[in-house]
């Protein structure tokens, strides 16, 4: 077999150049007949409302990003959340959290009430709250935040 050198440089080059994109897209209706689309890729977030884009975030961590579907607020109209692992070890779950506005038709982020962060969250029914987690002097307490 003959292969010639400068034929072979290409597809080692391709290797060292290429990077790997993450692309992500889901379509869902926050309230009634509302589509929104939710797009991510690599570090970046598009919120698109009626295909019009509304917002783009940019992430700052080398972590995947998530999108979960969710009514965080409890006012029957679905949210979502954009999450990924901590930047450390991995071990806990980092979220941003988008409430959706059915006057406006609009996405706004929620901000936490402890801490700077959404973290480990999950949603208690019974109190309409979500639960994070914070930290004082290291040591984990759980949070209840009424959005």
């Amino acid at each position: 077999m003959n292969i010639k050198p400068h034929l072979l440089a290409i597809p080692i080059l391709s290797l060292f150049t290429c990077t790997p994109t993450r692309a992500e897209i889901i379509d869902f209706f926050p309230s009634g007949e509302n589509k929104a689309t939710i797009k991510i890729e690599n570090n970046e977030v598009e919120i698109l409302n009626a295909n019009a884009l509304e917002k783009k975030i940019e992430f700052d961590t080398e972590k995947p990003l998530n999108i979960e579907i969710s009514d965080y607020n409890f006012d029957k109209a679905l949210d979502f959340s954009i999450w990924h692992s901590d930047d450390g070890m991995g071990t806990h779950k980092i979220y941003r959290i988008f409430l959706y506005n059915k006057k406006t038709k609009t996405f706004s982020e929620a901000q936490s009430k402890c801490g700077d962060e959404f973290i480990n969250i999950r949603t208690d029914k019974k109190t309409k709250t979500i639960v994070i987690t914070i930290f004082e002097d290291n040591i984990p307490k759980l949070c209840h935040t009424k959005l």
